[in-house]
C-alpha cells in the first residue's frame, strides 16, 4: 500500500465519521467532530511515521569483513 493510498483511507474514514455525527441526533456535534477528527489525525500521524520508518530506515547495517588474527 502506498503512502497516498493509506492517506486516502484515513480521509475516507474521516468522511464516514463526519456523516455519522451529522446523521445522528446529538446535542454535542461540535465536540464529537473535534474528538473524531483529532482521533483520525493522530492515527494517521502514527501510521505515517511507521510507514516512513519502514520505507526509509535510519539504520544501515553493513557487513564487517573478518580480519585475520
Amino acid at each position: 500500500m502506498s503512502f497516498w493510498l493509506g492517506t486516502f483511507f484515513f480521509v475516507l474514514l474521516e468522511c464516514a465519521f463526519v456523516a455519522w455525527v451529522q446523521l445522528r441526533r446529538t446535542t454535542e456535534k461540535p465536540l464529537k467532530h473535534t474528538i473524531y477528527g483529532t482521533a483520525v489525525f493522530c492515527c494517521w500521524v502514527s501510521w505515517a511515521m511507521v510507514y516512513a520508518s519502514q520505507i526509509h530506515t535510519a539504520l544501515y547495517v553493513a557487513p564487517v569483513p573478518k580480519t585475520p588474527e
